[in-house]
């Protein structure tokens, strides 16, 4: 959910000098990235990476490093994890040469890395790389600081990626609390904490409390990012599914098709959230007993996920299980 642009405020205590052109680029990458529009900030990222390489110091000109760790973000919210994850390791073995393990710098790249890894659910790697770089800013920034709720919150992910529920709840209160103070209520930071809460309570069927946060952040995303936003989709797609839970399949509907076309206007249809959306529409679909509108929507989320996250991958099995339930429910409903 969280993207980490221009957090370097401290890389390298000395004054270098800077290609307008690099800057202009910086600037257009960063401007794209808060608008959602990953895809077409690569290019410029690619742009504003060769750039830096024109400085005399070459691959330890700090822009170098700045513009590598963007485009590995960027990367990573367009789901090529290959791609994206030895431009962390570099920028991470060069802040480690130049700077040390402790810096603020070496943990925001170790930010990054982490996402990567919860995206493909190594959650191992994961939690290692989120505590030592926690720990980094609760030292260096101290527990107010809202990179040090970006990490409580990666943590909880982890958690509840494994299924330790009673860890993930207070991580994700001191988060959104955090975040509440700074950069307040009206920020989007402070709307993704309410998703991520949200979603935690959903999980273990507190409805109404996963209701009213989502709600909460929808309205928030809305204003601040506007409805073309990843994020928003991201909250309108976590309505439906706590709405399909209830039962009140007609907005779980409208929410998923709303979802669905902002994610394939946005962030195309070769996507894992778009994959996730077409599984969750098509599950639907399923428990309406609407089999000819779920079994195509179920292939084509298989076939996404296959191809960007690997067969090894929980929400590849999640939706082969999901195909395979609606072929024997198929079966049988023809039989009766």
């Amino acid at each position: 959910m969280k993207c980490i642009f221009l957090f370097w405020t401290v890389f390298f205590h000395c004054a270098f000098a800077q290609s307008q052109t690099w800057e202009e680029l910086n600037k257009q990458c960063d401007e794209l990235n808060k608008a959602g529009q990953f895809a077409q900030a690569i290019p410029i990222a690619e742009k504003a990476l060769s750039e830096a390489l024109k400085d005399p110091l070459g691959k330890d000109n700090p822009n170098y490093l700045i513009s590598l760790y963007n485009l590995g973000v960027l990367l990573t919210r367009v789901s090529r994890y290959n791609e994206a994850e030895p431009l962390f390791i570099e920028v991470r073995t060069k802040i480690k040469l130049f700077l040390n393990e402790e810096s603020i710098d070496y943990a925001v790249v170790g930010e990054g890395l982490a996402e990567l890894y919860l995206k493909t659910d190594e959650y191992e790697k994961a939690r290692l790389i989120i505590i030592h770089s926690k720990n980094i800013i609760e030292k260096t920034l101290g527990k107010d600081h809202p990179l040090y709720a970006s990490f409580l919150t990666q943590l909880a992910r982890v958690y509840l990626g494994t299924g330790e529920y009673g860890l993930a709840e207070p991580l994700y209160i001191e988060a959104k609390n955090i975040r509440k103070k700074s950069p307040g209520e009206t920020s989007s930071e402070y709307a993704v904490s309410l998703l991520n809460l949200g979603i935690f309570y959903k999980i273990v069927n507190q409805y109404d409390k996963a209701e009213l946060l989502f709600i909460q952040g929808e309205e928030i995303f809305r204003k601040v990012l506007g409805e073309n936003h990843p994020d928003y989709a991201s909250c309108l797609n976590s309505l439906a599914s706590l709405y399909m839970d209830k039962g009140d399949y007609i907005k779980a509907e409208e929410y998923l098709i709303a979802a669905k076309e902002i994610w394939g206007k946005v962030l195309g249809e070769n996507h894992p959230d778009y994959a996730i959306n077409l599984n969750n529409l098509a599950e639907l679909y399923r428990i309406l007993k609407q089999y000819e509108k779920a079994e195509p929507l179920y292939l084509k989320s298989i076939e996404i996920k296959k191809q960007i996250l690997g067969e090894n991958n929980t929400s590849f099995a999640t939706s082969l299980n999901n195909l395979a339930a609606v072929n024997e429910e198929m079966k049988n409903f023809s039989q009766a």
